[in-house]
């Protein structure tokens, strides 16, 4: 029963206690660290199975799939290796005297799972246990400061048990305090004298602490939302649970305090008398102190840092503290950036800079050394995971002063921009620093400066390791060194003196231009000095605040866009709509899919037959009112409902083929809200097959997937958009190139760009010019399935991953820039949310808004009218039309403060 604890790990946070003025220039009082060399570097194989990399005591330990490695902290040199050659490790921890390692194996018809303790000397295996499992997810401090001799297992029913480290013998055990049969325990922790276990019961989590040494019950805490992260640091408990960031006393549970609206990064470490924490804020990022007792505000920091589509972000992904010194991974980590980090004064406040001469994530510093892995993934190349030690670069580690490194001379971003784009006002991008520009067609290029080095060997030796560590593929006659990533070539990054600078679009014409553009950056380096700081990025005034989905354990945190807004969400049979005048979500029995552009209407079709007869549902939201639109009986039935720009609805008909239950489309009914008319149009077309029907760009007509193949090979089957009119004749506009992807509307919100599933590779989306038809971006779909356009230069996604529910947003590179809805209830796994969208509608020309809360849409985008569109009441001969039953349904029980529709 390890269902629940597999979820990964994840979220985010933002503060409700207290904001204060900031001391002026403190002083720093941590490591004088000036610059880093590199001590020592070793590269191990790496599996698809997830790694993790920790500091115990003096040695690294490296977890990877099958492979558990101790590696001497000073030299890198390996202590141990312990490798399962029948399964992997799933988990472990280092214990004392033994290290304590979960196995789990492949037997069928499921895995299974198991224990062992190895020698914390040797590696070698002392002992073996199958009738045990760890107790959800192994936390910190194991291995930490205060390791522990038993460790945490569960066996079932439920049953917590105290297993010795170094015999594997049971010490205690404890019955699970939960009576529902869906209990699951998440994960676990100990500091020596007291075990903490997270567990659910139900759909509420729980903190429970026992005695480490008897296994006795001290006290239990319910927590509101789904829990995780749990830990535990010198005396103190700290979990997540839904969008909140909790502390309690491990001795009495009492509550210290709660961090709440965590949504894109929050901590909180306990700092002797102190807590410091990290949370998000409109403005930036917020650091700031307060003490243990009484919580009175000591110091505060706000920290500038890149808010993700308008949400507001907290600057470090990770964070921990080392010998006395608070230090911070600043966001972005990855990406071919140097890493970055920020070694924290806890007494003062002060913030010193450090950045290291390599690309691998922090997880680690002691004394004047810092750690860092990274995963290397090269074509034609096994997969490998590099750990690094960087040490002080100076012969006294604690001397005043920052970093060694000349400033004077850099480039300017947007100066370098203004002189490629002389029309353009370039945007100054944070965190790392650079700058976007549009060229005259309105193509969005970055240029980024990655690296300024004090002299030249240093910039050659890190643009070499950039290169390796991503798979560049070498430019020739660009600067003094060049390469190209990414699946088109979209990144540029090249050398010039003593500059790393990179380039990048997600526009492919602008693509091909890159190295064009990269040598004229590189002929007006050497001469920039001081260069004008140029634009400044604004950041957001305000930002939604995650809104709870009734029913579920999701929360969405939708920012503030001109286009999309979330209109209705379905959870297995649970359905709900958004009410503007409940300023909430409202529950339905009838299965709406599809929103019109204005807000007013939305339309489903019953899941199956009613009396041998389908149905479509159609709510006007502004009254509460539905109408029972009767479709077909057997064999025929519609679906996929889908609005015109002018709110006009438009579904597909199927019919059921005699041969291998086939599905194909005979035509698409018009249904006109105004008008109260529909009609069947029945399109007789041998090329259209089982593709269903969508609006055209102005809704003045639809269009289908049509199949063209020389025979009825799947290898030769080629595929293209047909346009049709409203009265089922083939239009005079030709075929696009590409098949019809399941986004809702193909077309962008501002209808100048459309989407199709590309001809050469059915994996990813093509996305053209709706004018002449250009390519301009190709979207990897393969890892994250696209759902609905976000804006003209973003898709909506399914994010899931390890997560049971997520939903996130993609820029036209295929890179994630911000996660807009997860659940990490495995009962959400099969949540399905639903988008309107507002191109050209009459609401949106007026200038209305319409939105829930914090879901809220705006229509400051540019918006082309739509074409005046025939009404569905005046399309004439040769269509069937169908009768509308009216079926007024009132507003019933509000009940949960979901509401009833119907």
């Amino acid at each position: 029963m390890l269902t629940f604890r597999r979820i990964i790990r994840g979220l985010t946070a933002t503060l409700v206690i207290i904001v204060f003025a900031s001391q002026a220039s403190p002083r720093f009082e941590g490591p004088r660290i000036s610059g880093f060399i590199e001590e020592w570097q070793v590269e191990l194989p790496v599996t698809p199975h997830s790694y993790s990399s920790t500091l115990v005591g003096d040695m690294v330990a490296i977890w990877s799939g099958s492979l558990l490695t101790m590696r001497d902290a000073s030299t890198g040199t390996a202590r141990w290796s312990h490798r399962v050659t029948d399964g992997w490790i799933a988990d472990w921890v280092a214990s004392d005297p033994a290290v304590v390692i979960e196995v789990a194996r492949p037997d069928r018809p499921d895995v299974t799972y198991g224990l062992a303790g190895l020698s914390a000397e040797t590696g070698r295996v002392i002992w073996r246990r199958t009738d045990l499992t760890a107790a959800g997810w192994w936390r910190a401090p194991y291995g930490d400061a205060a390791p522990t001799p038993v460790v945490v297992a569960e066996r079932e029913p439920l049953t917590l048990t105290g297993v010795v480290a170094g015999t594997g013998t049971d010490q205690w055990a404890t019955p699970l305090p939960c009576e529902h049969d869906d209990g699951d325990v998440m994960e676990s922790a100990s500091d020596g004298r007291y075990a903490v276990v997270l567990y659910r019961c139900g759909r509420r989590s729980h903190v429970l602490t026992v005695n480490a040494a008897t296994g006795t019950r001290l006290w239990n805490a319910p927590l509101p939302g789904v829990a995780r992260q749990l830990g535990v640091e010198h005396g103190l408990i700290r979990v997540y649970h839904g969008d909140a960031l909790s502390s309690f006393d491990i001795q009495n549970g009492k509550l210290i305090t709660r961090v709440s609206e965590c949504w894109n990064g929050c901590s909180l470490r306990r700092a002797d008398d102190r807590l410091i924490i990290s949370r998000e804020s409109p403005r930036g990022s917020v650091l700031e102190a307060v003490a243990l007792r009484g919580l009175t505000p000591l110091w505060q920091r706000t920290l500038p840092v890149s808010g993700l589509l308008g949400q507001a972000a907290s600057l470090y992904g990770n964070d921990w503290m080392s010998d006395g010194t608070y230090f911070g991974v600043p966001r972005p980590v990855g990406g071919g950036i140097p890493t970055r980090l920020h070694a924290v004064d806890t007494m003062t406040g002060a913030v010193k800079e450090l950045t290291l001469p390599g690309l691998g994530t922090p997880f680690a510093a002691k004394g004047d050394q810092v750690f860092t892995v990274e995963r290397i993934s090269l074509a034609g190349h096994a997969p490998r995971l590099r750990l690094t030690a960087f040490g002080s670069a100076s012969s006294d580690p604690w001397r005043e002063g920052h970093p060694a490194e000349e400033t004077e001379g850099r480039p300017d971003a947007c100066a370098l921009l203004r002189k490629l784009f002389p029309a353009s006002e370039p945007i100054r991008l944070r965190n790392p620093p650079g700058c976007q520009a549009l060229n005259a067609e309105g193509h969005a290029l970055r240029l980024r400066i990655r690296w300024y080095a004090r002299d030249r060997m240093s910039a050659l030796a890190l643009f070499a390791d950039m290169r390796e560590t991503q798979g560049g593929i070498m430019v020739q006659n660009v600067a003094d060194a060049a390469f190209s990533i990414g699946p088109h070539g979209d990144t540029l990054v090249f050398l010039a003196d003593r500059v790393i600078v990179e380039l990048r679009s997600a526009y492919l014409p602008l693509i091909a231009e890159l190295p064009v553009l990269a040598r004229e950056t590189a002929r007006w380096i050497p001469h920039e000095k001081n260069a004008p700081e140029g634009g400044t990025e604004g950041m957001a005034d305000r930002y939604p605040s995650p809104v709870p989905l009734p029913g579920t354990a999701a929360t969405m945190a939708f920012p503030s866009s001109p286009s999309t807004v979330l209109a209705g969400y379905r959870n297995g049979a649970d359905i709900a709509v958004t009410d503007r005048s409940l300023g909430g979500f409202r529950r339905t029995k009838y299965p709406f899919t599809a929103f019109s552009p204005d807000g007013r209407w939305a339309a489903g079709v019953s899941d199956n037959y009613i009396g041998d007869r389908d149905y479509t549902y159609l709510v006007d939201l502004s009254t509460n009112k539905i109408n029972r639109i009767p479709g077909f009986k057997r064999p025929r039935w519609v679906s996929n409902p889908t609005w015109s720009p002018r709110n006009d609805l438009l579904l597909t008909v199927w019919e059921a083929a005699e041969a291998d239950d086939d599905e194909v489309s005979v035509g698409f009914v018009l249904h006109s809200p105004r008008s109260g008319r529909t009609t069947f149009v029945e399109v007789d077309d041998l090329h259209i097959g089982s593709g269903r029907f969508q609006w055209n760009r102005d809704g003045t007509g639809v269009v289908t997937e049509l199949t063209i193949s020389p025979d009825d090979t799947e290898e030769n089957r080629l595929s293209a958009v047909g346009h049709f009119d409203l009265r089922g004749r083939s239009s005079s506009a030709p075929a696009t190139p590409g098949a019809l992807s399941k986004l809702d509307d193909w077309y962008s919100p501002s209808r100048t760009r459309y989407a199709v599933i590309c001809r050469d590779r059915t994996s990813d989306i093509c996305v053209h010019d709706a004018e002449s038809g250009a390519l301009i971006a190709q979207v990897d779909q393969s890892a994250e399935h696209v759902l609905s356009w976000y804006d003209d230069d973003h898709f909506i996604t399914d994010h899931s991953g390890d997560e049971p529910s997520a939903v996130g947003v993609i820029d036209l590179l295929s890179r994630p820039v911000a996660v807009i809805a997860r659940s990490f209830d495995d009962r959400d796994s099969g949540l399905q949310y639903f988008f309107a969208r507002r191109p050209g509608s009459p609401a949106a020309e007026e200038g209305q808004e319409h939105g829930v809360g914090a879901v809220t849409v705006r229509p400051e985008l540019g918006v082309r009218p739509a074409a005046q569109v025939p009404d569905l009441g005046e399309v004439g001969a040769g269509v069937e039309h169908l009768g509308v039953a009216a079926v007024p349904q009132d507003v019933a029980d509000h009940g949960d403060g979901l509401g009833q529709v119907g």
